[in-house]
């Protein structure tokens, strides 16, 4: 507990005899430790004469400021208690964000690995002729040039030190969702390539871009 109250009690009852006097004597003394502040509350009883002493580090006040200062020093260190709460709280939720994103960014990072090894296949010059663009894969040469545009945002975003987390989740599900349809669009386009083809060399290079995507 990071509140620091400290409180000790000490209570003196006893007799003092002189030649034909006999004194009657009861000490109580109370000190607490608040906020780095010591307050003693002081009660004495000798022969049936009364009196208290309230005393802050070591200084004499009256009641009314003795209870005013007591409570100031509650209230500050309640408050730096609060403080120190709210700072422990803060640095554990930012050292959650900060995993998460580095665990987005590098998901981010394979996934941008992933498309532009697709990418790169796709754009071979001999197969380009033989694209065939359909809705539930690639609808257009536009797109192609979109899904170049995210992958370069994508890649700004895993470089960037102020990337927001919620950016790098966009990224990554858009770019995730348009792997199996670039995939797709490939096999559609070597499918084409090796129907409408009779030339042994491009064949032959049509057959080693398969067996390359199979090693994958």
């Amino acid at each position: 507990m990071y509140l620091r109250i400290s409180m000790a009690s000490l209570l003196f009852i006893g007799l003092k005899c002189y030649p034909g006097i006999v004194k009657t004597i009861k000490i109580e003394i109370t000190q607490e430790v608040i906020d780095n502040h010591t307050f003693v509350h002081k009660m004495e009883d000798i022969n049936g004469l009364y009196k208290e002493q309230w005393v802050v580090d070591n200084s004499s006040l009256d009641y009314e400021e003795f209870k005013k200062h007591k409570v100031q020093a509650r209230i500050c260190e309640l408050e730096r208690e609060e403080q120190h709460i709210y700072e422990r709280r803060k640095r554990l939720f930012q050292a959650d964000y900060r995993a998460r994103l580095a665990l987005q960014k590098k998901l981010l990072a394979h996934t941008i690995d992933r498309v532009e090894q697709l990418l790169a296949s796709i754009s071979n010059i001999h197969l380009i002729p033989y694209y065939i663009y359909k809705a539930i894969t690639v609808s257009n040469e536009e797109q192609i040039e979109h899904i170049e545009q995210k992958l370069r945002e994508a890649e700004n975003l895993v470089d960037d030190n102020e990337s927001m987390l919620n950016q790098l989740q966009e990224n990554y599900v858009y770019l995730e969702s348009m792997i199996s349809r670039l995939q797709q669009f490939f096999y559609d386009a070597l499918e084409s390539a090796i129907d409408r083809c009779d030339e042994p060399r491009l064949l032959k290079e049509f057959l080693e871009l398969i067996n390359n995507k199979d090693e994958e």
